[in-house]
């Protein structure tokens, strides 16, 4: 376990990324770190180390499921107690798992990391092409040309590289929902293939073009912009060790928020719906 007195705690953690300015602390806004943070020290604990570590950072609009974060308390409170008074304080977010971790875990040292991004199409859309171009990806390849650029990778060896485990693609009415496995994304991956897979299927690309672009060819035009970042949840981050604990009574204080993001969802879609209706 931790050092004496410390108390490492590894949490998996839900929140709704359409209301914070991504996971990373930014001046004047509002953060999922800056969200913990308040959070902390409204509940009164006191942590042995600065920062939070997260798995996976996201942008502005994107949403976990089961990201992870590590934090190091100076309590003797158990997770028991720790859980439900942290969720009692947190706002459009919530513990939904957690752990007494040993002091070498490491929340980026993830074994795989779990994304679906929800595509709109209409009723009349066709799946089969966006499966074949999902394919493309699966394996190790270079993600330069669908990712972000990050000057401090330049020049690296390995730069860009990582390997997708596999990508499945299911159709829900007019949403294709297309699901991400993989030990390693770079920045806005998954927002940038997207829209590769989405050009092949409507006619805009070839499987040649967009398998070029993966060993270094030239660029195709439609799927250069990123997808927009609302549609991209994080599903869950998974670890070899240790078993995080999930318990009903964790989450009772967050019962309300569910109800109401419940209500909100339901009332966004029926609005979408009927402009769709009245604008066709």
């Amino acid at each position: 376990m931790a050092s004496p007195g410390v108390r490492r705690c590894a949490f998996k953690i839900a929140y709704d990324g359409t209301k914070f300015w991504g996971t990373n602390p930014q001046p004047d806004k509002r953060t999922v770190y800056s969200e913990i943070r308040r959070a902390i020290r409204a509940d009164r604990l006191e942590l042995a180390r600065p920062g939070i570590p997260f798995a996976s950072r996201t942008d502005k609009g994107v949403s976990a499921l089961r990201n992870c974060i590590v934090l190091d308390f100076l309590t003797t409170k158990t997770l028991d107690q720790l859980v439900p008074s942290l969720n009692a304080e947190l706002e459009d977010m919530a513990i939904v798992a957690a752990v007494e971790a040993p002091e070498s875990f490491q929340s980026r040292r993830a074994s795989m990391r779990v994304y679906r991004y929800a595509l709109v199409y209409d009723e009349a859309f066709e799946i089969a092409p966006l499966e074949e171009a999902a394919q493309l990806f699966v394996g190790r390849h270079n993600f330069k040309a669908f990712a972000r650029r990050d000057k401090k990778r330049h020049g690296k060896p390995g730069a860009y590289e990582s390997t997708i485990e596999s990508i499945r693609v299911e159709r829900h009415g007019p949403l294709a929902a297309i699901t991400v496995r993989g030990s390693r994304f770079w920045w806005n991956q998954i927002r940038r293939m997207v829209p590769g897979m989405k050009a092949y299927a409507e006619g805009l690309c070839t499987l040649v073009e967009l398998r070029a672009m993966l060993e270094g060819g030239p660029q195709v035009t439609a799927a250069l912009r990123p997808a927009p970042a609302e549609p991209l949840i994080l599903l869950d981050v998974e670890y070899a060790t240790p078993e995080f604990e999930r318990k009903r009574e964790w989450l009772r204080p967050k019962e309300g928020w569910v109800r109401r993001s419940r209500v909100e969802a339901a009332g966004a879609g029926a609005f979408a719906g009927a402009l769709v209706e009245l604008l066709g």
